[in-house]
This record gives C-alpha cells, sequence and structure tokens, in this order.
C-alpha cells in the first residue's frame, strides 16, 4: 500500500486538466476579440471613404449610402446613415456582433460594432 502512495506517476496531469481548457479559453478569446477589432477596422474604412467621397462632392449622400454598402462587401446586414449640414457630412456605418465570424466566446447578443467618421465638405469652385 505505502508503494501505491509514492508513486508520483501522472501528477502533472491533474494540473494540465486544470490549466489547459484556461489557456486554451483564453487564446480563444483573443482571437475572438482580434476578428472583432477587425471588423470594427473594416467599418471604419468603409465610414472614412464614404464622407471622403461625399466631402470632395464627387456623390451625393444618397448615393453613398449604396456606395457604402457595396464597399463593404459580403451581403451582411450593414447600417448605413451619410448625414450632411452643409459644412460636413457624417457616416456612421454599423454590423450585428453576430454578423461577424467569431467563436462566440466573447458575449456578444444585441450589440452592434460601428464605426463613424466625419468630414469638412471641401468647397466647389
Amino acid at each position: 500500500m505505502e508503494k501505491f502512495f509514492d508513486c508520483e506517476d501522472g501528477t502533472a496531469t491533474v494540473e494540465a486538466v486544470i490549466w489547459l481548457p484556461l489557456f486554451f479559453w483564453l487564446i480563444g478569446a483573443s482571437v475572438d476579440a482580434t476578428l472583432l477589432m477587425k471588423a470594427q477596422t473594416d467599418l471604419w474604412s468603409v465610414a472614412s471613404n464614404t464622407s471622403r467621397m461625399v466631402a470632395l462632392n464627387r456623390m451625393s449622400p444618397s448615393e453613398a449610402k449604396t456606395f457604402a454598402v457595396n464597399q463593404a462587401g459580403r451581403g451582411e446586414n450593414y447600417n448605413v446613415q451619410v448625414t450632411t449640414n452643409g459644412l460636413t457630412v457624417e457616416t456612421t456605418v454599423s454590423r450585428s456582433f453576430d454578423d461577424i465570424p467569431h467563436f462566440g466566446l466573447i458575449p456578444s447578443s444585441n450589440r452592434n460594432v460601428s464605426a463613424h467618421a466625419t468630414y469638412r465638405i471641401e468647397p466647389t469652385l
């Protein structure tokens, strides 16, 4: 019986069973956060390019909505708002967390990822 209690084979298994799931969850959550930040960066790029095109008088706000959806691509549901007040153009592009591919380790119910860009409208000659 003493030989049984003195045996230390498999002692590292206990720590591995406790810590490995935590490490895998941390890695997965890091990947999730990276994917969500990339999605927000892409939305910011769309909002910025759309505002710039309207600010340079290359398209109207109504055309800009179609431009933003086409630039975002991939057919997901985007909410695009383009407003002007004569001096500035503001573009907001948003998308639901659920439409962004990710592992789901970060709680995302009823949340949106959005980006906002404001540009000053260039004077026309």
